[in-house]
């Protein structure tokens, strides 16, 4: 990269990453997101363990062994430094000046010309997508700066596995962050794009391997994050969760959404939330792609692309036909229409290559303009969303911390368990992958007992209460059970007794005759099985990069 195209590249990601990113509190999903992070924040500031349990909301679930969770980001970086309000906010600009390094590199990469490979970054990263799900705090979707990454290591990865494991570290981060759909989505885009790339391949009399190259990617990313996927995998198969049926909702409406400026959280149509549908990418964008769709050098060029770009489009209007449905895994990929996303990352590619078919002396101009564009609708959406005085209502309702951490309403999540309480009645989306989002029974009893008490004879003191562990000391001469206020789950085992669930679900565990210090502890099933397999994949990938840098010394 020659250093005057570097240094206009640089400044015109970090422009845009600022001028879309905004300083406020937020509405919506803002409180939810809040609480996720500041109770993960919690677990390690003040109880100095890793994640491995939440019991901060909805009664307690798996923080680790939960493909939606999504504490587990670079955000989180941004959270322990700056907190749960302001982190993930200073974590946006990061993200989009990343993912618009990443979607410029990917451009080039495509031999689409400079500077029309710049258009790709704000159509895809600051448009009514991105804009509407972060004016509703859902911070999950930032992982879609990734995206790009991903395929610009597959591509650069032919020759080189250094890239392809880039491609696939970009993958495994998007996987750990919780966008489990994005994951399913990539899946279907690589294994697509390297079996076009190679039927092309064959026809043309060259050298296969593309498909090959895609699976070695999927592979590496499952490996590198399988720490975290295994445990995943062993909590999906104990799922047993009805999912809800799909919405469908008209074709052409949905496609007019690319050019409706006029999107809002608040906003619905048909009963569903315009969150969900806000696609604007102006008219610019369209007319612009469409013109390289005009080009026979352009389709020729990127006859993969689009085939992989309207694969995802069938998907994102397939409504209740939707392929992915066959997939056994989770909610979040029942809403077909989530599959726009991706759309949108290829239309990104194609105004960029419709750009750089026009007079180079002109493309600034039109850049300038389309970016002006998006940002006179995402700027003005962000700020109203966030304009709301939640901070305000947050300070004032949070109290003093409590030495051990106790289960109250918390309907607005945020002010709660900044408090260092669990807000046991708000269940958000991430715990209906696991079991039916309905608040934990016991613990909502008018006649409360506690967080931890006994159904036995015996008496018992509480000596410790943390998120992944409690230890509690009990006396009892005939043996009895102790319940603890929190879900059961597959991971919690005890030192002393037996580890059961009560009628309702609750964690408890029977402890024999005589004074027994108990201590329960939460471990994810198959974490030490997937350590292993992360463990070997990074000696894997070190014991091959060392042997080929070898050979290239021998030569």
């Amino acid at each position: 990269m020659q250093s005057r195209p570097a240094v206009s590249v640089l400044v015109f990601c970090m422009v845009l990453a600022v001028a879309f990113s905004l300083s406020a509190t937020g509405v919506w999903d803002w409180s939810e997101a809040a609480a996720t992070y500041e109770g993960a924040r919690h677990t390690v500031l003040q109880y100095g363990q890793f994640p491995l349990w939440s019991p901060y909301l909805c009664g307690g679930y798996p923080a680790i062994g939960n493909p939606q969770t999504y504490w587990l980001s670079p955000v989180f970086l941004f959270v322990l430094l700056f907190g749960s309000i302001v982190g993930p906010k200073l974590a946006v600009a990061a993200y989009i000046f990343i993912g618009a390094i990443g979607m410029w590199l990917l451009a080039r990469r495509l031999e689409i010309a400079h500077p029309a490979a710049l258009l790709a970054a704000p159509v895809y990263l600051t448009s009514g997508f991105m804009a509407i799900h972060l004016s509703g705090g859902q911070f999950l979707w930032l992982s879609l700066a990734w995206v790009p990454w991903v395929f610009w290591g597959y591509l650069k990865g032919r020759h080189n596995l250094l890239y392809l494991t880039a491609g696939a570290a970009a993958l495994t981060i998007i996987g750990l962050s919780g966008r489990s759909n994005v994951v399913a989505y990539i899946v279907l885009m690589l294994g697509s794009l390297g079996f076009i790339e190679d039927v092309i391949a064959w026809r043309r009399g060259e050298p296969l391997g593309s498909f090959r190259r895609a699976v070695v990617l999927l592979v590496l990313a499952f490996g590198l994050g399988a720490w975290k996927f295994v445990p995943d995998l062993f909590f999906m198969a104990d799922v047993d969760h009805k999912l809800p049926e799909v919405l469908s909702i008209s074709s052409l409406w949905i496609l007019g959404q690319f050019l409706a400026r006029d999107i809002s959280v608040h906003q619905v149509h048909e009963d569903v939330s315009l969150v969900e549908y806000g696609y604007y990418t102006g008219l610019l964008p369209l007319l612009l792609a469409g013109g390289a769709l005009l080009t026979s050098r352009v389709r020729q060029q990127a006859a993969p692309w689009l085939f992989v770009g309207s694969m995802m489009l069938a998907v994102a209007l397939s409504g209740s036909a939707n392929i992915l449905e066959l997939l056994p895994v989770f909610d979040e990929l029942r809403n077909a229409q989530r599959a726009m996303s991706m759309v949108i990352f290829v239309l990104a590619l194609f105004a960029a290559w419709g750009l750089s078919l026009i007079p180079r002396r002109l493309q600034w101009a039109v850049l300038v303009l389309a970016v002006v564009d998006l940002l006179t609708l995402s700027a003005p959406l962000l700020a109203r969303e966030f304009s709301k005085e939640a901070g305000k209502e947050e300070e004032a309702t949070v109290q003093e911390f409590s030495p051990l951490l106790v289960q109250d309403e918390g309907f607005d999540p945020f002010p709660t368990v900044a408090t260092n309480r669990g807000a046991k009645s708000f269940c958000p989306a991430v715990v209906s992958a696991w079991r039916p989002t309905t608040p934990v029974v016991a613990v909502l009893h008018h006649d409360y007992r506690g967080e931890v008490y006994l159904v036995g004879p015996g008496t018992f003191s509480l000596l410790s209460y943390t998120p992944n562990r409690i230890v509690i000391d009990v006396e009892s001469e005939e043996g009895t059970r102790a319940v603890i206020n929190q879900n059961a789950a597959h991971g919690w085992w005890a030192d002393a007794g037996s580890v059961t669930a009560t009628a309702d679900g609750l964690l408890a565990v029977d402890i024999p005759p005589g004074r027994q210090t108990v201590a329960l502890s939460f471990f994810p099933p198959g974490l030490i099985l997937g350590a292993v397999g992360t463990l070997l994949t990074v000696l894997l990938l070190l014991l091959t990069g060392y042997l080929r840098y070898a050979r290239t010394q021998q030569a």
